[in-house]
């Protein structure tokens, strides 16, 4: 009798529920249901299954479902496009024949502020390189972990980690982090450039936990701009040095003010499969045979 009486409850509670979202949304934060009478999202949790419910989909980040969803938030910000439009141009990022170039502009919020110690070109294992655009502080937490990663499998099987797999597990923390509750996506889109087994590769990671192999990219302000200049100039057979010329005509195309090897930062590989940021003097000499 007492089985019967909760299986009778627990069709009830089911008839309530499915009755309360046809008027109104549900949403899933910290482990709770919580119902609203309006159908948006509070900044304070997002859920994929409801993203579902609601017919966007498995991938929040195309769904325009009001100013609460945090992944929208997230991407417009590494964009340059949300709530802080200061952020720098990135790009472009370009895979030669023989190697990856990436480039950033190094913007500092002033003029007072020692540009040695601002690098946004970061190394994550001898043959990989990453840059970001977004939140710095984000970025910090996405190469530590990624370090981590490449240092387990260095210890386990003897041997670099390949840039693909590395990518995919950096990508897959970013992706859990646009479904933990107590948690909000990362804030920053990165470019991962390394040079393993089968070659120079060029990978770009969105804060939705997307990512994707490129021939040549760029992201950050100007995107569009850069890209367009990227698709006229870009050949497959392109040598490094080449590369690196083309990275810094396209930086010009949408740079403020003098350009010089304080205020960007160039990181290459090539076929010694070694990751190397260049020094200020290597990217003056740089300049100068663009000029």
């Amino acid at each position: 009798m007492k089985r019967a009486m909760k299986r009778i409850e627990r069709a009830v509670m089911r008839i309530r529920l499915m009755s309360r979202l046809s008027r109104g949304f549900m949403y899933i934060t910290k482990g709770e249901v919580e119902l609203t009478e309006k159908n948006t999202i509070s900044p304070s949790g997002v859920d994929l299954e409801v993203s579902a419910y609601r017919g966007l989909g498995p991938n929040p980040t195309f769904s325009q479902v009001g100013p609460g969803l945090r992944v929208d938030l997230e991407v417009s910000a590494y964009r340059g496009l949300g709530p802080n439009p200061t952020f720098s141009q990135v790009g472009p990022e370009i895979k030669a024949a023989n190697g990856v170039v990436i480039a950033t502009e190094k913007k500092l919020p002033s003029i007072l502020v020692d540009e040695t110690s601002v690098q946004k070109i970061q190394i994550l294992t001898p043959n990989i390189g990453v840059v970001y655009s977004g939140m710095g502080p984000d970025s910090r937490v996405l190469v530590r972990k990624s370090r981590k990663q490449a240092e387990q499998y260095y210890r386990l099987y003897k041997e670099p980690i390949p840039v693909t797999q590395l990518v995919r597990e950096t990508a897959t923390v970013m992706q859990e982090f646009t479904q933990s509750g107590g948690v909000r996506p990362f804030g920053v889109s990165l470019l991962v450039a390394g040079y393993d087994d089968k070659g120079p590769q060029l990978y770009q990671v969105d804060p939705s936990g997307s990512y994707f192999s490129w021939k040549a990219s760029a992201m950050g302000k100007n995107v569009s701009n850069a890209k367009t200049f990227l698709e006229k100039r870009y050949t497959e057979d392109m040598e490094l040095d080449d590369a690196v010329h083309t990275a810094i005509l396209t930086l010009k195309e949408g740079f403020e003010g003098q350009i010089s090897g304080k205020n960007i930062e160039i990181g290459v590989i090539g076929n010694d499969k070694i990751f190397r940021v260049l020094t200020s003097s290597e990217i003056e000499d740089y300049l100068q045979e663009v000029e």
